[in-house]
């Protein structure tokens, strides 16, 4: 049996069910981006619209547009978003993630309530500044006939780029931790059969102990805990934001793999041997929108080196169906050039 990976809800009682569909972040991965900048300033304060285009809302000031901003990630406001941004970049600003974006909103949000400031680069460009760690917002802001819009194109590109590098490096992170989780659960007899094995699933059937998560109530013993609880409870803002089963996690979907195929270290065979996967265990991890919320697909088995291709628009095919870890010359290790 196979499974995919999912995130639940905050009391995480449902986690393992969820965590069998898909487990990065949108629009506000753009907050950590960098800008030029130079050392003029101005306070933020509130100012009225001075027009609308068909596509994009232009503002009397500078402070104008960035309170609107701000009031936009606040609300978690989409449409305001898109009003500020700009609605012909709809489908490069916002993805199917919304987990992770509104997580992401509301980090942006706060860094803002910590500090904030507008910067004037050599250019003229006016950049938001937010945060005591001075982060620059990727979109500047320029000055038009129609009064002060944010430069949604000039931003662009590093707002896709900073994006897909955090959910990559959140899904390397993530199979890590699976990782980590197998290794914890093989290390005892889950179910009194006398077999040590891995996970066939994230969750675990109610009442029992044979995924790798299940709810754990306090004060039972450490191997009563469930070996994704650590996970479970440092994702536990983006699980909390999700509104599906099968949303994925900071961008990306994950499932277990039962076998390997002949390109694998020690060529073809079942990690399944009887009823029990005692052989070894592989998962794969591929974005859900390709290009938009991930490039790279990512797979590992219990050896624990993560494989990473482009699979390009194949990426579309990787689904719940995959079964066997077969990474050939044409798959990377990551990290190794």
């Amino acid at each position: 049996m196979n499974e995919d990976l999912t995130m639940s809800q905050p009391d995480y009682k449902n986690f393992g069910k969820q965590l069998a569909m898909g487990v990065s972040g949108a629009l506000l991965a753009l907050l950590l981006t960098a800008c030029d900048s130079g050392p003029e300033t101005a306070e933020i304060t509130n100012k009225p619209v001075t027009s609308v285009t068909s596509s994009q809302r232009s503002y009397d000031t500078p402070e104008q547009a960035v309170d609107a901003l701000i009031t936009a990630a606040r609300e978690n406001d989409d449409s305001a978003l898109l009003t500020i941004f700009g609605q012909k970049y709809k489908d490069l600003l916002m993805t199917d993630d919304k987990a992770s974006e509104k997580v992401q909103r509301a980090k942006f949000y706060e860094a803002y309530q910590e500090a904030h400031k507008l910067q004037t680069s050599l250019t003229g460009l006016l950049t938001l500044i937010v945060g005591n760690n001075e982060w620059p917002f990727p979109i500047p802001l320029i000055k038009e006939d129609a009064g002060w819009r944010f430069d949604t194109r000039a931003g662009i590109e590093e707002i896709i780029n900073r994006r897909v590098g955090a959910n990559e490096l959140a899904a390397i992170n993530t199979m890590k931790s699976v990782l980590d989780a197998q290794i914890k659960y093989a290390s005892v007899d889950r179910n009194d059969d006398g077999v040590l094995e891995y996970a066939r699933k994230f969750s675990s059937t109610p009442g029992q102990h044979d995924g790798l998560f299940w709810d754990s109530a306090e004060g039972v013993s450490e191997q009563d805990i469930s070996p994704l609880q650590s996970f479970v409870t440092e994702a536990g803002e983006y699980l909390s934001a999700r509104e599906s089963d099968d949303a994925p996690f900071r961008g990306y979907h994950f499932h277990i793999l039962t076998s390997q195929g002949p390109n694998a270290k020690g060529g073809s065979y079942e990690y399944i041997v009887g009823d029990s996967m005692i052989a070894g265990f592989a998962i794969v991890a591929w974005p859900d929108e390709y290009g938009q919320s991930g490039v790279m697909t990512f797979v590992m088995n219990h050896e624990g080196t993560i494989f990473e291709k482009d699979l390009g628009e194949a990426t579309a095919e990787v689904d719940s169906s995959m079964v066997t870890f077969d990474p050939d010359d044409s798959w990377k290790v990551v990290g190794v050039n």
